[in-house]
């Protein structure tokens, strides 16, 4: 019987602030995937087990609101985006943006993000030379935010324009999780003002605004910009507004950089410590590469490189948690679940339970090679599922591999120091410091 409870003990909200990943996956482990309780004036509930998350996520998604504290604090920053649109608007908004991300259309793509990869990694050379260590975890947000911003702005993008964009969205993400715990509170709670939020705000969408501009007096650009600028509706013939056009390029923005530079600094955690997949993967990238740049068609045959992403996603996926709030009454496995409940689905949770998966807590780089290992089609959740699923995940799996296979033909890699990096749930689910990492040239 799933356990249904009162959140009054100071000690459990302790241990919630303190440890959020330990204390929800526990939680909701032990009480067969599913836990409710109410604290604060809130119902929450808990969720890990498949079965729930696929009625949450798929069978009754439409009972299932984004409407929740962190699209509250969200909204601030990317308005009426894909990721907090509703109804007939989220509808009509993914079926106009679904295209851009086709296979044929992030291929192209490509050439862009391997110049950014290349732009950003250029300092490595010399740091190899002095061997000092390299901050993987800075140099990966760094290549993340410039992939992030050429590919969907635009490759041509000056360098000025280029800080401006990326010291913007740092900004604004720093101030976002500021604005997430103020809407996790009670409204009594005083909560300082972010140092430069609003000023970044106003800057940025006039960046955006301009950039927008531009672009429509000559869209024949492969960025994303330019394809949902030209998209239309198929019924009406309607194109977007600037004000939703600059709504999805935030949440895009914001999105792309965030998660993905995280999982970038974790691959590169779990390679240096994995001398089989070292042997496995560099032997497949000399074979099928052979030296040359890799493109979009080299990823399909690289099979190692991805299934190593796809482990790392198991292991510590970015977005740890999903919610979502419950807009009528519903009953989930034997716990009935009023109107306004905040749902929280935990992938780490999931990704970590033995009845899903074999051995989940060891980090096993061919877990995925030319199989899927979950037992359960709602089991392995990175991206999310259902409707609702990350517009961008394959964009998203097509940098991760990108990243790794032009590392990999250049350097060796060690870490720096033995320490162990546990996870740190923020935003996104962290190395609670900076991976570091010494390199060696292959050839």
């Amino acid at each position: 019987m799933a356990t249904i409870f009162s959140l009054q003990s100071a000690s459990v909200l302790m241990n919630l602030m303190r440890n959020p990943l330990k204390t929800t996956t526990q939680s909701v482990n032990e009480n067969q995937g599913i836990r409710y309780f109410h604290t604060m004036g809130q119902n929450i509930c808990l969720l890990s087990h498949p079965d729930y998350i696929q009625q949450v996520l798929n069978t009754n998604y439409r009972n299932y609101s984004k409407e929740t504290p962190f699209s509250s604090a969200t909204s601030v920053v990317v308005g009426n985006g894909l990721g907090n649109a509703e109804g007939q608007f989220w509808l009509r908004q993914r079926r106009l943006m679904q295209p851009s991300f086709s296979h044929k259309n992030i291929a192209q793509l490509v050439p862009t993000m391997v110049d950014a990869i290349t732009t950003a990694t250029d300092h490595w050379d010399s740091c190899v030379n002095n061997n000092t260590p390299i901050n993987i975890s800075q140099d990966m947000t760094k290549i993340t935010s410039l992939v992030t911003v050429k590919t969907l702005l635009g490759g041509d993008l000056d360098s000025s324009k280029l800080q401006d964009i990326t010291d913007s969205i740092n900004t604004l993400l720093s101030g976002l999780t500021q604005y997430m715990v103020k809407e996790s509170l009670p409204s009594w709670v005083p909560m300082p003002p972010s140092k430069g939020f609003a000023t970044t705000l106003d800057f940025f969408n006039g960046l955006v605004y301009d950039l927008i501009e531009e672009t429509r007096k000559n869209p024949t650009s492969t960025s994303l910009l330019s394809m949902l600028i030209t998209v239309e509706d198929q019924e009406t013939g309607e194109t977007m507004s600037d004000q939703q056009i600059r709504d999805e390029v935030i949440t895009l923005l914001l999105a792309g950089l965030e998660t993905t530079a995280t999982t970038a600094a974790w691959l590169w955690y779990f390679f240096a410590q994995q001398p089989q997949a070292q042997e496995v993967m560099y032997n497949e990238v000399d074979t099928v590469l052979q030296g040359r740049v890799p493109t979009f068609e080299d990823l399909m045959v690289l099979p190692y490189i991805r299934a190593f992403i796809q482990e790392v996603l198991r292991f510590y996926p970015p977005g740890w948690l999903q919610m979502r709030k419950a807009i009528d009454n519903d009953q989930i496995g034997d716990v009935e679940i009023q109107g306004g409940t905040t749902v929280i689905i935990l992938p780490y949770a999931t990704h970590h339970d033995t009845q899903w998966w074999d051995d989940p807590d060891t980090f096993t780089f061919s877990r995925f090679y030319e199989q899927d290992p979950a037992k359960h089609r709602f089991a392995y959740i990175p991206f999310g599922a259902g409707a609702r699923k990350c517009i961008a995940n394959e964009f998203a799996m097509m940098e991760l591999q990108m990243i790794m296979t032009l590392v990999l033909q250049k350097y060796n890699i060690k870490l720096a120091s033995e320490t162990p990096i546990a996870p740190k749930a923020s935003i996104a689910l962290k190395p609670s410091t900076d991976v570091e990492v010494l390199l060696t040239p292959r050839r």
